[in-house]
């Protein structure tokens, strides 16, 4: 077998530390400088995307921490509202006792507080519906009467936990009434969506328009309670007694705190 000539090993020695001196010097850095940019790009994104994904873990975390501060500002809120709300009704309860204070009633009278909740004003008959019952010491026959000495009504049944008011309107309800500061009484009786008319006043007695009925005081209900104001008044000669129209001085739709004065005749 014939040998390598020397020249032949000369040159492949030579091509080898070529290539080793172009990997060595020029390639090497090329190939580096690829390798980085290949590497680079991915790693930028994915740092891009983690930084992402901080921001939003981030985000999520101080959502949460919001929301819980909100729901707890919205409780306080909502416990700071209810004690305005009953500052307020203890300040509204507070003015109608001091109102009530000044009612005309006798001194030995026994006074209940309650409200009505409840109205009926369609016949046969008009009443009210008192939240106090038996439980609360209500008895039938007791008087009702609001803040400020307006006769409301007269107890006409009793539950355990309510009342039902016999309105003053009530073709079933009579007062013995009088005109305020005049002698001039008669008998006040309900009468539906006419109000009330006050009975047995005669042509020959005074009275006029826009005078104000009051209790008289002579039958159970306590002297100077407001019933109403005189309305209409008709007189024909052919009768005896002036057809007298009472405008109530209670509302019964907008009725709501309210006194019930114990009757103590009915016990």
């Amino acid at each position: 077998m014939k040998r390598p000539s020397f020249k032949l090993i000369l040159s492949l020695t030579l091509v080898a530390v070529f290539f080793i001196l172009v990997n060595r010097y020029f390639l090497h850095d090329a190939v580096n400088e690829l390798a980085a940019s290949l590497i680079k790009k991915p790693a930028v994104a994915l740092f891009r995307q983690f930084n992402k994904a901080r921001s939003f873990t981030d985000a999520l975390k101080n959502w949460k921490q919001l929301a819980k501060d909100n729901e707890q500002i919205r409780s306080k809120n909502a416990d700071l509202t209810y004690e305005l709300l009953k500052l307020e009704a203890i300040k509204d309860e507070n003015l109608f006792l001091k109102k009530a204070l000044n009612l005309p009633t006798p001194a030995n009278a026994q006074l209940i507080y309650g409200g009505i909740y409840s109205f009926n004003f369609d016949p046969p008959g008009y009443s009210l519906l008192l939240n106090l019952g038996s439980a609360s010491g209500v008895n039938v026959g007791d008087i009702v009467v609001n803040g400020e000495g307006v006769l409301v009504g007269q107890i006409k049944e009793v539950f355990k936990n309510y009342s039902r008011i016999n309105f003053v309107t009530d073709p079933m309800f009579r007062v013995a009434a009088k005109a305020r500061g005049s002698k001039t009484q008669g008998i006040a009786n309900g009468a539906s969506q006419d109000g009330l008319y006050l009975n047995l006043v005669t042509n020959a007695e005074e009275i006029k328009e826009g005078d104000i009925i009051v209790t008289n005081g002579s039958d159970i209900f306590p002297a100077a309670l407001i019933i109403g104001t005189v309305e209409h008044i008709e007189i024909n000669e052919s009768r005896i007694f002036k057809k007298i129209r009472v405008k109530p001085a209670a509302d019964g739709y907008s009725l709501g705190k309210v006194i019930v004065i114990k009757n103590n005749a009915h016990q």
